[in-house]
């Protein structure tokens, strides 16, 4: 509990240092914004004008691909806690853990939020959801409540597995040193969740859901929201499995990991 505890109190001052950085510059503020409008707009332009050519997109009308577009939006915001990742393998050849395992803190949350801006996840995650609302009411889109909280917890598990996959690659560094092209192959089959599933051929998607949880970071979710899907008990099994399976082994990597570390004069 202390573990658990101390955990989280430094996502919270790493979370405020992090505030009170973009808040003492207010251009950058709004830059952050401005750039978060700009890629959801680039994005919705993209459906717009392919939509202009065929008229329904694997069995995807515009409205619904917006609603998409909005789901994936939100998930990349809930992603961004582990926006720390990004430059882990530099800071590991650079010796950087030092500072944190010389003092009583957790090492992975310290590593993971130092430099985070927790302002642009947050102000993404509320621009993807008040989309959803604005989508709603201008297509007049009925979704399936019943199914918000499972579309949710399958958006947040699938979230979490796919960057706990790239935590894994990012922890093999401590053996390897410079490991992001491999890292950047796997960013690269992740960006197929920018598109419904449905237009791959069936092989490709049983590997993005049973062995890439691509299925569940996006498409799965919003299926369910607007009946496109039912809920699947087998694939609720599959991606809970995958969840334990990489948080299990996302833990004994990063263990092994530090004890490399330390074991080189870390």
């Amino acid at each position: 509990m202390r573990s658990m505890s101390g955990f989280f109190n430094i996502i919270r001052r790493f979370a405020i240092i992090s505030v009170k950085k973009v808040s003492a510059y207010q251009f950058e503020l709004w830059m952050t914004l401005i750039q978060l409008l700009f890629n959801l707009s680039f994005t919705v332009i993209f459906w717009y004008t392919l939509l202009q050519f065929i008229p329904a997109f694997a069995g995807w009308e515009i409205d619904e691909l917006l609603l998409y577009t909005s789901m994936l939006f939100l998930g990349e915001g809930i992603s961004g806690i582990f926006f720390g990742f990004r430059d882990m393998p530099e800071r590991i050849l650079q010796g950087e853990l030092d500072k944190f395992l010389t003092r009583p803190v957790n090492v992975m949350a310290a590593m993971l939020f130092e430099n985070v801006s927790v302002l642009y996840f947050i102000e993404q995650i509320c621009v993807s959801v008040l989309m959803v609302g604005v989508i709603m009411w201008k297509y007049r889109i009925a979704i399936l409540v019943s199914h918000l909280p499972i579309a949710l917890l399958n958006l947040i598990l699938g979230v979490i597995t796919t960057q706990l996959i790239i935590g894994v690659l990012t922890f093999l560094s401590f053996w390897f040193g410079r490991i992001e092209n491999l890292r950047n192959l796997f960013l690269g089959v992740l960006e197929v969740k920018e598109y419904p599933i449905t237009i791959f051929p069936r092989p490709i998607r049983r590997v993005l859901t049973y062995t890439i949880p691509v299925y569940f970071a996006a498409y799965y979710p919003c299926a369910l929201l607007i009946g496109k899907e039912k809920v699947d008990i087998g694939l609720e099994a599959v991606l809970c499995l995958q969840t334990v399976f990489w948080v299990w082994l996302f833990g004994k990597v990063w263990k092994m990991g530090l004890r490399r570390y330390e074991a080189n004069g870390g």
